[in-house]
C-alpha cells in the first residue's frame, strides 16, 4: 500500500493514516505486505519529524516506511507514476492539495488500484489487498 500525505495536514491525512493503521494491524507480521507513506511536504517533514509522527500514530510494523525526499521527484512520482494527484496550493488550509487516494501495489511492483478508503469501502479494500 502507498499513500501520499503530510504530517501537518488539517483534513484527510489523519483519516488516511488511521485507515493505514487498521490495515497494518490486519496484516501485521505478514512479510509479503508493506506500507509506504510518502510526505508531500519534505521541507517540514524531515526524517526526524516522520519518525516522531510514526511513533505518535502507533505504527509498529517494520514493513511500514515513512519517506521524504526531493519535492519535484515526489510530485512526479505521485502525479505521473501513480496517477495520484498532489500539489501545493497556498490558498487552501495546510498549503497542499492531494486526492486522498491509496495505491495498491502488487508483488511485481505494479499499481493495481488507486482507491479511497472510506468506512463503507473498507471491507472491499481488504479483499483487494488480499488478492494483490
Amino acid at each position: 500500500m502507498l499513500e501520499f500525505f503530510f504530517t501537518t495536514c488539517p483534513s484527510i491525512c489523519p483519516k488516511m493514516n488511521q485507515s493505514m493503521l487498521v490495515i497494518e494491524n490486519s496484516f501485521f507480521g505478514n512479510p509479503n505486505f508493506g506500507i509506504v507513506s510518502i510526505s508531500i511536504d519534505p521541507e517540514h517533514d524531515t526524517p526526524v519529524v516522520l519518525k516522531s509522527h510514526r511513533e505518535l500514530l502507533g505504527a509498529k510494523s517494520a514493513n511500514w516506511n515513512f519517506l521524504t525526499g526531493d519535492k519535484t521527484y515526489i510530485y512526479d512520482l505521485a502525479n505521473k507514476g501513480f496517477n495520484v494527484f498532489v500539489g501545493e496550493n497556498h490558498k487552501v488550509k495546510g498549503g497542499f492539495e492531494h486526492s486522498g487516494l491509496f495505491a495498491l501495489i502488487d508483488k511485481k511492483g505494479i499499481s493495481v488500484a488507486e482507491k479511497t478508503i472510506l468506512e463503507t469501502q473498507f471491507c472491499t479494500m481488504m479483499v483487494w489487498i488480499k488478492r494483490a
